[in-house]
C-alpha cells in the first residue's frame, strides 16, 4: 500500500544530500543513499563507478517468464549549482511544497520512481522493471553515455521522470552548441589596411544570421515545438584597442526540430562563415563537446505509440490532464529513443522551476506520480503478455 509519508521522506533525504555540479563527492552520496534504500526493501541494486565520484545506480525487479518485457524508469541524480538560491538549498517544507535544489529537477522524479519500485516488488507480474539513476546530466551526460554503452537496446519501454507537471511529453528539440572561429592578420591600428580584421568577419557573420538565417528558421515549424531557433551566446576577440583583431570566436546555441536534417545545421553555418570571410580571414565551424560527445538529437515519440496510449489511459484514470505535451529543454529520453527504445517524459515538478532560485515541487504531485508510474508499468506489462 502506498504511503505518502514514505515517498516524501525519501525525497527529503535526496534533497538534503548534495549532488550539485562541482560537488567534491559528485553523485556518490545520493547513490549510497539509494543503495541502502533498495537494500532495505530487498531490491537488487548495484553501482556503476564512472570515476571521479561519478556513478550510476541500477535497481531491477525480475518476475515470471524468461522471455519478458523490460521497462526502464530513468532519471538523473545530479543538480545544478546552488549559487543564487533564495530558498534553503537542502530542503524546506512549506504550504504543501518542498523547496530546495533539485526538488523539481529532478529528485522528485527520482524519489517517486525509486518508491514505485518498492510497490512493484509486492505485485505479481511477468516482466523486468529497472530503475536507472544516472550521473552528470547537467554537465556532459557521462552517466547516460556509459549506461547506453553497457546496455544499449535492452529495453522495450523507457519512462524518463524529468519535471513535466505530470503531462505526457512526447517531443523536444535537439541542441547543437557551435563555435565559430575567425582568424585574420594583426596590424597596428594606424595602418588597418595591412591587417585582416577577424572581428569584422564575425560581425558580418552575425549580420547574415540575423538578416537571412533567422527568418528562414521561423519558417521551419513543428506542430508541437514551434519554430527552429539560433541564439548567440558569447563573442570574444582582439588583443588591444590599437590593434587589428587577428582572432574572434562566437558560440551559438542552435535548437533544431525533429524534421530538420542535423547535418544541415552545421553546413548552413559554414556557408555563412564563408560568405563573411570575403575580407580574407579564415574560418572554422565546429560543434562543441558539450553536445557532440553525446549527440543531443531531437525527441519525437509517435502519437500512435502504445506507450503514449497507455500513459494517457493512466493519466485519465487518475483524473489528470492526458493531452500530450512538449518541453523547451533537452532530455535524455532522446538518447534512449535513439536506441530503438520507445520513450516518454513525464514526472512531478514544474519545468519552469528547473534551475530556479526558488526551486520547489508540489508534494501532492509527487504522491500522484507514484500512482502513475506503478499503473503505467502494470499497463505496459499487461500489454506485452496479452
Amino acid at each position: 500500500m502506498m504511503s505518502e509519508e514514505g515517498v516524501v521522506d525519501l525525497l527529503k533525504k535526496l534533497v538534503a544530500t548534495p549532488s550539485y555540479t562541482g560537488y567534491k563527492n559528485g553523485d556518490r552520496e545520493v547513490v549510497d543513499l539509494l543503495l541502502k534504500y533498495f537494500d532495505n526493501n530487498d531490491i537488487e541494486a548495484y553501482m556503476d563507478d564512472l570515476g571521479e565520484n561519478q556513478c550510476n545506480i541500477v535497481a531491477t525487479i525480475r518476475k515470471g517468464k524468461i522471455k519478458k518485457r523490460k521497462i526502464v524508469l530513468n532519471g538523473h541524480l545530479d543538480t545544478v549549482q546552488l549559487e543564487g538560491m533564495t530558498v534553503k538549498p537542502f530542503g524546506e517544507e512549506k504550504d504543501g511544497y518542498l523547496y530546495g535544489r533539485g526538488t523539481s529537477d529532478m529528485k522528485a522524479g527520482i524519489a517517486a520512481m525509486a518508491y514505485t519500485m518498492t510497490l512493484l516488488k509486492g505485485i505479481d507480474f511477468d516482466g523486468e522493471i529497472s530503475f536507472v539513476g544516472v550521473a552528470g546530466e547537467e554537465n556532459g551526460d557521462i552517466g547516460i553515455i556509459k549506461f547506453l554503452q553497457k546496455y544499449g537496446r535492452n529495453f522495450d519501454y523507457a519512462v524518463v521522470g524529468e519535471p513535466t507537471n505530470l503531462k505526457a511529453v512526447i517531443a523536444h528539440k535537439g541542441i547543437k552548441w557551435i563555435k565559430v572561429i575567425f582568424e585574420g592578420r594583426s596590424a597596428h591600428g594606424s595602418v588597418p589596411h595591412k591587417g585582416i580584421n577577424a572581428i569584422d568577419s564575425a560581425v558580418e557573420f552575425l549580420n547574415i544570421i540575423n538578416k537571412d538565417l533567422k527568418p528562414e528558421l521561423k519558417r521551419r515549424i513543428h506542430s508541437l515545438l514551434g519554430e527552429s531557433t539560433i541564439t548567440t551566446g558569447t563573442i570574444k576577440g582582439g588583443t588591444g584597442t590599437n590593434m587589428v583583431a587577428d582572432y574572434c570566436e562566437i558560440t551559438l546555441d542552435r535548437r533544431f526540430l525533429p524534421n530538420e536534417d542535423r547535418k544541415v545545421v552545421i553546413s548552413e553555418l559554414e556557408r555563412i562563415a564563408e560568405e563573411a570571410s570575403k575580407n580574407g580571414s579564415k574560418y572554422n565551424v565546429f560543434e562543441m563537446n558539450q553536445t557532440a560527445v553525446l549527440e543531443h538529437i531531437p525527441f519525437n515519440l509517435e502519437k500512435d505509440s502504445i506507450l503514449l496510449e497507455k500513459t494517457k489511459r493512466c493519466l485519465k484514470n487518475l483524473s489528470l490532464d492526458y493531452k500530450e505535451s512538449y518541453l523547451p529543454f533537452w532530455t535524455e529520453a532522446a538518447s534512449l529513443y535513439s536506441k530503438s527504445t520507445p520513450s516518454i517524459v513525464i514526472g512531478p515538478g514544474d519545468p519552469t522551476l528547473a534551475h530556479a532560485s526558488n526551486e520547489r515541487v508540489s508534494i501532492n504531485e509527487v504522491v500522484s506520480s507514484v500512482g502513475l508510474y506503478k499503473n503505467l508499468c502494470m499497463e505496459l506489462l499487461r500489454e506485452s503478455n496479452s
